[in-house]
């Protein structure tokens, strides 16, 4: 589960950039400096076997939890869906 993962990423690479411009209060700098290191791990490739087993992490949890993904995090959701409606999970 890391966040370079996400298909995505360059939208996301963007919205975070242009937020962190907005914080200017001072008391604030640990969390611009958190900002700017998610972007730095955006940059980094992802492997799709991880990608995967993501997927079949957290379909196993919505079972065990009786969850669903699919509703909680719907715009991630359509960055995977493919790999979602294809792979199941382990259980």
């Amino acid at each position: 589960m890391d966040i370079k993962l996400l298909p995505e990423k360059q939208k996301l690479i963007y919205n975070l950039k242009k937020y962190s411009t907005t914080i200017t209060e001072h008391n604030l700098r640990s969390y611009k400096e958190l900002i700017d290191r998610t972007i730095e791990r955006l940059y980094n490739d992802g492997n799709k076997e991880d990608l995967k087993e993501f997927v079949q992490f957290n379909k196993d949890v919505d079972t065990l939890r009786n969850q669903d993904f699919v509703q909680t995090f719907p715009e991630l959701y359509k960055q995977i869906k493919d790999l979602w409606d294809n792979i199941p999970g382990k259980l």
